[in-house]
This record gives C-alpha cells, structure tokens and sequence, in this order.
C-alpha cells in the first residue's frame, strides 16, 4: 500500500503545465488592465504603479483621458522612458506634484502642454522647470523645491506673473514672486540669508501679498519691520523660525520686546 502512494506521488510530479504563449499572455495582461477602474486621481510609488497606469491606459482611453490628479513620489531610481511615457498619457491634468529621487533627470517635463494644469508641485532643479512653465501658462499654483546649483534662478527667463499662489525659495523669491502674487510661502534655504534683506531689495514684487508664510534665522532682527514696510497688504502671517540656523552667541530674536 505505501508504494502505490508513492508511485502515484511520481506520476503526479511528471505532470506538465501547458506553457502560457506569449500572445495568451498578453490578453490576460490587457483584460487586466481593461478592469482597472478608471479614476480621477492616482499615486505611482514605485515603477510597477507607472507600468499598470501604462497598460491599463493602453487597453482603455478613459483610464488616461479620465485622470485629473497625479502624484508621482518615487524614492528608487527608474527608467526616465517609462515616467515620460506616463506623463504624455494624461492629456487632461490639473494638478501634477512630481517628487523625484536624486539624480535628477535632464528634461523630463520638456515637450509636455497639460492645457488643464492649475497646480505644479516638484522638487526638479529650477533650470528642469523652465521650458515647461513657460509651454503651460494655465499653472496658478506653484510650489517649488531647492533651486539647484546655479547662482541665479533660472527662472528669472520664465514669465510666472500669471501665478497668483507660489511657493519656493526664500532666495528665489526676487526671481519667482511678482506684483500679482497674492500668497506666497518662502523657505529659508541657505543658513546665511537675511529675509528682511531680500524684502528691501525688491520691495514692489511683495507688495499685493495677501497672505505671507516666511522661514526666516532667528537673529534677523529687522524681519517685522521690513514685512510691514514692503508688505502692507498682508492680512495673514506665518512666521517659523530656522532653529538649526540660529546663532547661539544672539540671544535676541525679532519679535522680542527688548
């Protein structure tokens, strides 16, 4: 008795699968790809997200024409042919946040028109963004990383006096913010940037401010008095302080009394 279990355990092992052909698999692929429901907003994490968003868009334009919202957050490397594929399937987008790992690729925004678009949210080098900011003047919102290595913005050849929202780098702000921002949150970048400096060196680009968020170095001891001088429209306020930027030989801070 115990042999026959084993002599059927041996003929059950020979048993083969039939092979999965190259074109069954690429129909199981599609009518996968054909379920997938089609939605307004999607996050890629990863390269395999980017992969079904393509496949899926390949096999129903609506999954494509449909989205409205993209997040694209990756921490790994990829290939730059597949996020630029993606990126040219969503014809209809109004907000894209595109959060890169280092390094950064050359100019994967450049040849891309989203005539929707209303928001842009990246951490790119600012000489990444230029050509697209410039092909899509529909953005109202924009918020921006670290500019990069240059020593002047690049953007300052981009015309941004369309954008109302805008958020970047306290030492970009000259280049970036113009008399028709009403919202601006400004970040302190470089330990040694004075913010009520770069106020006074271009006042008029703050001047319809509405509503001001600043980074500023604690021993920036004239930062209220420039903001009331070279913000007078502002309603709303923000200040954070730079803590790892702070002098622990300045005791005094710009909101003191003494």
């Amino acid at each position: 008795m115990p042999a026959k279990c084993s002599q059927r355990k041996r003929v059950l092992t020979n048993i083969a699968l039939p092979a999965v052909t190259r074109s069954q698999r690429k129909r199981m692929t599609e009518r996968a790809a054909s379920a997938v429901e089609v939605q307004e907003v999607l996050r890629f994490e990863n390269v395999g997200h980017i992969k079904k968003f393509i496949a899926s868009a390949g096999s129903n334009s609506n999954v494509s024409t449909t989205l409205e919202h993209l997040t694209i957050e990756l921490q790994n490397s990829y290939p730059l042919r597949i996020l630029s594929t993606a990126l040219h399937l969503a014809p209809n987008l109004t907000d894209l946040i595109l959060i890169l790992p280092t390094p950064f690729p050359g100019r994967v925004l450049d040849g891309l028109v989203f005539v929707h678009l209303q928001l842009l949210k990246t951490n790119l080098p600012h000489n990444r963004i230029t050509t697209f900011l410039s092909a899509n003047p529909s953005i109202r919102f924009l918020d921006l990383g670290p500019c990069g290595k240059t020593h002047t913005c690049p953007l300052k050849s981009a015309n941004l006096s369309r954008i109302p929202d805008i958020r970047c780098p306290i030492e970009c702000s000259l280049t970036v913010v113009h008399l028709g921002a009403v919202r601006v949150r400004a970040d302190l970048c470089r330990p040694g940037t004075v913010v009520s400096t770069i106020l006074r060196s271009f006042p008029i680009s703050f001047f319809a401010v509405y509503i001001l968020s600043l980074q500023f170095n604690g021993t920036d001891d004239d930062i209220l008095a420039s903001i009331a001088r070279f913000v007078p429209m502002v309603r709303i306020l923000r200040l954070w302080e730079r803590a790892d930027y702070v002098d622990s030989h300045r005791s005094r801070r710009s909101y003191s009394d003494g």
